[in-house]
């Protein structure tokens, strides 16, 4: 199953943007912004943007509540103490799956497929990768059988099972980060046995242990934390 895209509008003019989705067949679009909305890209503003779709016979949905970074609910955010010593109340993508609201976005794009659409989700970074799009759900779909192209532009797309040599490179520079940041507490655990153990912390032991081995599942855990909407910062959609 290919029939689903993803694509940022961040480095496009509108008129390129429709052209990129002529060139790919797609007929609809899924913008999964939170606030569907741009004072840098004003063409990329709901009503506009739905408006030059529909001109160019493209279906345009939002799923800001389905599919937003921002969530409303509770249960989905975690207090974590990360590798860099920075505290954070973050989005864990993982538990937004576990919304039914998240599962009826999920069925919706489902049908839309199953009708013949060609869908592609919206959001605005220009790299997949950096955009919750891909790293929550455009990885939801392929958890469940669908391949998905990112497009970067006219020229280059990257395929979601090639995500992860991206990821990998994100592990390696945050572990490079947490070990020098660390080096004395990593020289304890390593050589100064239990009695000097017990005075590095827990945080340090965890990431520590984390950062042993990279697998695909830590790449987008570690991913989650960094691009994942964060209370309290309004930037961060």
């Amino acid at each position: 199953m290919s029939n689903l895209f993803t694509i940022g509008y961040a480095n496009k003019r509108i008129d390129d943007f429709i052209k990129i989705l002529k060139l790919n067949n797609i007929n609809c679009i899924v913008d999964v912004r939170t606030m569907p909305f741009s004072k840098q890209y004003p063409d990329y503003n709901e009503n506009n943007l739905a408006k030059t779709l529909k001109e160019s016979n493209i279906t345009y949905m939002s799923f800001k509540n389905e599919f937003g970074a921002r969530r409303i609910e509770n249960e989905v955010y975690q207090k974590i103490d990360l590798y860099d010593d920075s505290f954070v109340d973050v989005v864990i993508f993982e538990k937004v799956y576990n919304l039914e609201i998240f599962k009826k976005g999920y069925n919706r794009v489902e049908t839309g497929l199953e009708k013949g659409f060609n869908i592609a989700f919206l959001c605005s970074e220009k790299y997949a990768y950096d955009c919750h799009r891909c790293i929550m759900v455009a990885e939801y779909f392929y958890r469940n059988g669908y391949e998905i192209n990112h497009i970067v532009d006219d020229k280059n797309t990257i395929m979601h099972k090639d995500i992860e040599r991206y990821l990998e490179d994100y592990f390696k520079d945050a572990k490079s980060k947490f070990v020098k940041l660390h080096a004395n507490e990593l020289q304890e655990l390593t050589y100064g046995g239990g009695l000097f153990q017990a005075q590095v912390s827990d945080h340090i032991i965890y990431w520590n242990d984390f950062f042993a081995k990279y697998t695909r599942e830590k790449g987008f855990y570690l991913r989650n934390l960094e691009i994942g909407y964060k209370k309290g910062n309004e930037e961060n959609d």
